[in-house]
């Protein structure tokens, strides 16, 4: 996969890009109806032989506009990785400033979707582009002046909710870390690193690690979890405990076995599996004195 960054892409050598059937979104997290929207372009992309691309943006519309900030699912890095495994040809990034929300619709069709040699467009139904929103999927068609089809994907729903990285976020701060596989196609990861070792005198068996979480992810809230964790390519079953420090920053503490030989710095992932009871939390600290 090829990923281009629009911004630092000369207008002559969008000359040379190949048609394509582009998906259009954020994709925070890329959850099952983020599968199913760029499912359904590569499906279009085979039988039209077109090349598959995608065109997201970086960051979130709301840390601009709102200059709030925003809490990610997953880093660019790892949406990167996913949309290549997935078999995306070509992913376009859009760096999202305060001249690109500008752009009349008219304009991002023209910039972003015309000059790209886009044959074929698939976003969901609620999509939007262009100043204050006003592009949406069903003006994209005129806008486009019958250059590209466009193919809108319908709310993707399981249990009666909409499939969404909202939903995502409310689950992660409920604790409800259980039930986000259903909508994530797996459980919630977290990337970071070691950032403190402290030996356990009355447990010489495993080591208490403090970690620090990539700020593009999204810890759930304060409490104890079930977590696989993967360090030094090994994944291990751990207990996490997520709490507020005085300094008022959200951290992550585990006990990690000796026998891995971890180190501060070492890149960890976490898999969160389940929150655990308050009676089992009550007998963890027991245990662990």
């Amino acid at each position: 996969m090829k990923t281009i960054f629009l911004n630092d892409l000369a207008s002559n050598s969008r000359s040379e890009l190949r048609p394509s059937v582009m998906a259009l979104g954020f994709f925070d997290g890329i959850h099952l109806g983020h599968q199913k929207l760029i499912e359904k372009a590569k499906e279009i992309s085979k039988q039209k032989k077109l090349e598959l691309s995608v065109l997201t943006f970086f960051p979130h519309p709301k840390e601009i506009l709102s200059q709030e900030k925003f809490h990610y699912l997953i880093p660019l890095e790892k949406k990167i990785e996913i949309l290549r495994d997935m078999g995306v040809e070509r992913l376009y990034v859009v760096r999202f400033d305060k001249e690109f929300a500008s752009l009349a619709p008219e304009l991002f069709v023209k910039e972003y979707l015309l000059s790209l040699h886009v044959k074929e467009v698939v976003a969901g139904f609620d999509f939007t582009y262009g100043s204050g929103g006003l592009g949406t999927m069903q003006t994209l068609e005129a806008n486009g002046k019958g250059a590209f089809l466009v193919n809108k994907l319908s709310k993707v729903e399981l249990n009666g909710n909409k499939i969404s990285s909202t939903l995502i976020r409310k689950l992660l701060s409920s604790g409800q870390v259980n039930q986000i596989a259903d909508y994530l196609g797996d459980y919630y990861q977290t990337q970071g690193y070691i950032t403190n070792l402290y030996p356990i005198y009355n447990l010489k068996t495993v080591s208490r690690i403090r970690y620090y979480v990539s700020a593009f992810n999204t810890l759930p809230n304060a409490g104890t979890y079930e977590a696989d964790v993967l360090i030094k390519k090994q994944w291990v079953r751990c207990i996490c405990h997520v709490f507020l420090t005085k300094a008022g920053k959200v951290t992550v503490e585990m006990k990690i076995p000796r026998e891995i030989n971890i180190r501060s710095r070492e890149e960890v992932t976490i898999k969160w599996l389940s929150k655990c009871s308050e009676k089992t939390t009550i007998l963890l600290k027991h245990l662990n004195g």
